[in-house]
């Protein structure tokens, strides 16, 4: 048996402080502009230490653009192999679902861009390393997410042990991983096998064709530090 440590209090704690208490606390007018203003930005780390990325979005299979995007074999154009790597991560809509491909250490991957916690933009969260494996932190509240695999990681203790200690540990996969193709300079996705079931596929449902309001809240403030 493993026990969650309450890695978020400090974060929370935080918040408050700043006026925001939580996901469905009502935020100051002024923060609520600067989240949509945020809403096309992510921040992320590099060797130059923090610096502020665009985010691109394309809408992909859309009523306006159709069946044009898909290729005879089911494949869905995301965009040129090149420009995702200069961006580092890019967003788009497939049929109304919002999915994340980042290019992170020479290796592409796609996810649900929304969190499978409660919905947070995975697309404005941090890539960070955790024994070895790169992980999306959501910027709501800091879940962490396996590019990978798509496992929630935390950490927890076993108390059974003389002198417990915090160790990563894994949740199972959580957040849907979309199967990427490379080919001639272009980046594919393959449409999601939805036989199978993962927790983000309840936000990616709610957010479908949707933005922050698409749920009847208001967008979580997500001020740089």
């Amino acid at each position: 048996m493993h026990v969650m440590t309450d890695t978020n209090k400090a974060w929370q704690i935080d918040n408050v402080k700043r006026g925001n208490a939580g996901p469905h606390h009502p935020q100051h007018p002024f923060l609520h502009l600067l989240s949509h203003i945020h809403c096309h930005l992510v921040w992320s780390k590099g060797f130059e230490g923090r610096r502020w990325l665009k985010c691109r979005d394309v809408d992909l299979h859309s009523s306006s653009r159709g069946a044009a995007e898909i290729r005879p074999d089911g494949l869905i154009f995301i965009g040129k192999e090149e420009d995702i790597k200069k961006s580092g991560r890019i967003t788009a809509k497939i049929n109304g679902r919002e999915i994340v491909v980042f290019y992170h250490e020479g290796k592409f991957h796609a996810l649900d861009s929304r969190c499978y916690h409660e919905g947070g933009p995975l697309c404005r969260g941090e890539i960070e390393d955790i024994h070895g494996q790169a992980c999306i932190v959501c910027p709501w509240h800091k879940f962490k997410i396996t590019l990978e695999t798509g496992e929630g990681l935390y950490e927890g203790i076993n108390p059974l042990e003389p002198s417990p200690t915090p160790q990563w540990q894994s949740k199972g996969v959580k957040q849907r991983i979309h199967k990427l193709t490379i080919d001639n300079g272009s980046v594919y996705v393959c449409p999601p096998d939805l036989s199978v079931s993962f927790d983000s596929d309840y936000f990616a449902e709610k957010y479908k064709n949707g933005g922050e309001l698409a749920m009847g809240k208001q967008s979580h403030s997500e001020v740089a530090e």
